[in-house]
């Protein structure tokens, strides 16, 4: 895309392939995304769906899983893991030197962002299959201060504290949620098409958006051991520091989405499992957990493209 056009420029990136491929074939499926509209996906230079091994190859030149054109708007669906090139994929530092920036520069400054993933939600109640959108991030270092008996080489981390530690809100992204307050046959369309994950199930599983939602994203974490105590203490850092504002889900990435760009932004998250239960419900059936949330999210995402695009064009009136 030429960094002259005028047309306006909807951003989706994805973290893991896992969770791109789930994505694509939801907006691919005329059943599952509203119509007309977005019905058109172009795909790629390097194809809509994950190579084996998750990264392209090395020299790729960096592109979009698809992406779709109406009048005045191009949406473009990437993942992260696509342009890691073998890096370790959990690695905030290589995410922000490697893939983010390749990702964002490959066109005009975007206009919207939405950030797109899977995750845990903080409380006793399962609500494993749902999808939570919100506006809102924070980032958390569990490194600056790491705990007795945790071994972590702090060479690979990322780290910014104009960032790190700082709720970063999204004004002009909650314009979508009141858009969808307004809109009831959009949220019974995504209701009607979540499917229940098969570990720990929510009882229904729905889409529960909410403007002052936060995603919490835990950074650096390589050792998966780490979440045990990671998460929680990045919980306990965000609610102390932000009382008000509720977190949507606990997760690796949204937060350094959000400070690619100061456009719009809202993020969408499938729930996988509750915060700290990941050994005992995503990981028994992790692919089956995690195809079916993230494709959940997907839909969610198909029926909040019209509102995005209607947003954009109020922001621009």
């Amino acid at each position: 895309m030429s960094s002259d056009t005028v047309v306006k420029r909807i951003l989706i990136v994805a973290n893991k392939s896992w969770e791109a491929d789930p994505l694509i074939s939801v907006l691919l499926n005329p059943q599952l995304r509203p119509e007309p509209g977005f019905g058109s996906w172009v795909p790629g230079a390097q194809g809509l769906f994950s190579t084996w091994g998750g990264a392209r190859p090395q020299g790729t030149e960096p592109c979009p899983r698809c992406i779709a054109t109406i009048p005045g708007i191009q949406v473009e669906v990437w993942c992260i893991e696509d342009w890691l090139a073998g890096a370790n994929h959990s690695s905030s530092k290589a995410k922000m030197t490697q893939s983010l920036p390749a990702i964002f520069n490959s066109g005009k400054t975007p206009d919207f962002v939405v950030a797109f993933g899977t995750a845990s939600f903080p409380d006793s109640t399962t609500y494993n299959g749902c999808v939570v959108g919100g506006t809102n991030a924070y980032l958390f270092n569990s490194y600056r201060g790491t705990p007795s008996g945790v071994i972590h080489d702090p060479s690979g981390d990322w780290d910014d504290s104009s960032n790190v530690g700082q709720l970063l809100t999204s004004t002009a992204g909650s314009a979508v949620f009141g858009l969808l307050a307004g809109s009831p046959n959009s949220t019974l369309s995504i209701n009607t098409r979540l499917t229940p994950v098969p570990s720990y199930a929510a009882a229904t599983p729905v889409f529960i958006p909410a403007a002052n939602y936060v995603s919490l994203s835990d950074l650096n974490i390589t050792n998966y051991n780490d979440y045990v105590w990671a998460d929680l203490a990045a919980l306990k850092d965000c609610l102390a520091k932000n009382p008000t504002y509720p977190v949507g889900s606990v997760e690796t990435t949204h937060g350094l989405i959000r400070t690619m760009s100061d456009a719009p932004f809202l993020f969408l998250s499938g729930i996988v499992n509750r915060l700290g239960y990941l050994n005992q419900e995503q990981a028994p059936r992790s692919i089956a957990q995690n195809f079916t949330a993230a494709h959940n999210a997907g839909v969610a995402l198909a029926w909040l493209l019209p509102l995005i695009v209607q947003s954009l064009a109020s922001l621009a009136a």
